[in-house]
């Protein structure tokens, strides 16, 4: 008896995806090793289709076996961040697993998105709102800077912005950018400011 049962745990059992052999598992259940699972939760984001791809039903599965073809696998996966970019080595440094948001950026969500769209378990964000995410970290990290530039190009320039042209190939593409729009913002408080002026 004791036999039968070492050869029914010694039993490789092969995962449909990867084909990779699992010892010690029960033939009858369909299964997908730790590797794949991994695989599908990183790059299948939305979770019907990640309920397919783990019931190993619809095109998420040849999608899977495509990366792993292409030669991504769980130990070389490492999460990134999609509001600050940043690369974790693990998962436990996301507040989200789904939508990939680390638990430093998740703030911005409080602040941005409203009350019902804040459970990111049960919530898909859509581009906007990711984009929404990525312009108040963007904000938050470069403000203090930015205005500094800002600040220094108008005493240095006679208090006119240099053009866009030159201004990007002093300070760069986004940044220049960045100056600009507060720029934008300094002009409308001036004109705000002569119009109560005027009134007076």
């Amino acid at each position: 008896m004791e036999v039968l049962a070492k050869k029914e745990i010694d039993n490789p059992h092969t995962c449909y995806i990867c084909s990779k052999e699992l010892a010690g598992q029960d033939k009858k259940k369909t299964l997908i090793c730790k590797s794949c699972r991994k695989i599908i939760n990183i790059y299948i984001t939305d979770e019907d289709e990640k309920e397919r791809a783990m019931a190993l039903m619809g095109p998420e599965v040849a999608k899977i076996r495509k990366l792993i073809k292409q030669g991504i696998n769980s130990k070389k996966l490492q999460p990134v961040c999609r509001i600050c970019k940043t690369k974790y080595n693990s998962h436990n440094y996301m507040s989200d697993p789904t939508n990939l948001i680390c638990r430093s950026c998740y703030r911005y969500i409080e602040e941005i998105l409203p009350e019902d769209r804040r459970d990111l378990n049960q919530v898909k964000l859509t581009e906007s709102e990711l984009f929404k995410l990525r312009k108040a970290w963007e904000k938050d990290k470069y403000e203090d800077e930015d205005r500094k530039k800002h600040q220094w190009f108008l005493e240095e320039y006679c208090g006119k912005l240099l053009d866009i042209e030159h201004l990007t190939k002093l300070v760069g593409v986004q940044q220049a950018q960045r100056i600009y729009i507060l720029e934008k913002q300094r002009h409308r408080e001036l004109h705000a400011q002569r119009q109560q002026d005027t009134k007076k």
